[in-house]
């Protein structure tokens, strides 16, 4: 075959003519990223203001915990105060009366709830009256429930304790509003006329309860007692 009938290979097709130009190429230039570091004052100040934003919300967390805190402490507070709302009144009658030549002295009790515990302190001058007896005549229900001071320690000390203990298994129902304990006879150990003495209700030594709240005692009313008058 004749070589001039070939087609050109793409050798020859790419061959450059002696004095022409080779082709020009344009490529496309990526931007650089330029970097620039942030200046040492502004780092400063943007630390500053985390700084101060961490301190403050620190604060206010504080402050939510705290009134967390404090809400929870005083709610046992709230309750005890409520519990011990019931008030109660120990009291000696008759506030005042005569040797003719005993005198009489009966303790009672008024309580807005019912009572099943308790503890009673009754003081009296040993030097000017003795205690004869103690009697639970008058309330005798209660009788298995209370214990109080024999005469020969009362007279003793000068002072007589009156204890009252309600359990469940006793039968017992436990008394409330206004009811009666013990009745307690003295009677003069000397012959001063009409010479004034007291018998009073400790207020230090005397509680009651209702299962394990105690009573709000607002009033120990003792008794005056006028020895030899007499009349």
């Amino acid at each position: 075959m004749d070589d001039h009938n070939q087609p050109p290979s793409s050798t020859d097709s790419q061959h450059t003519e002696p004095g022409s130009q080779p082709p020009t190429v344009i490529l496309e230039q990526i931007p650089e990223t330029v970097i620039v570091p942030t200046p040492w004052y502004k780092r400063l100040i943007d630390s500053g203001v985390r700084t101060q934003f961490v301190w403050k919300l620190s604060f206010v967390m504080m402050l939510v915990v705290g009134f967390v805190i404090a809400q929870q402490i005083q709610k046992p507070q709230n309750i005890v105060t409520k519990a011990g709302n019931s008030r109660a009144n120990i009291m000696i009658v008759p506030s005042e009366s005569r040797t003719k030549p005993m005198v009489l002295l009966q303790l009672w009790v008024n309580a807005e709830s019912s009572v099943d515990q308790g503890q009673i302190r009754i003081d009296f001058d040993k030097t000017k009256m003795k205690l004869v007896s103690i009697s639970t005549s008058k309330n005798p229900a209660l009788a298995p429930a209370l214990t109080f001071s024999s005469t020969s320690q009362a007279n003793l000390t000068g002072t007589i304790n009156v204890g009252l203990a309600i359990t469940p298994s006793s039968g017992i129902t436990a008394p409330s509003q206004t009811f009666q304990l013990i009745d307690m006879n003295f009677q003069p150990i000397t012959t001063s006329p009409n010479l004034t003495t007291y018998v009073t209700v400790n207020a230090q030594g005397s509680k009651l309860f209702h299962g394990e709240t105690p009573f709000t005692i607002t009033n120990f009313k003792g008794s005056t007692v006028i020895l030899n008058s007499g009349n």
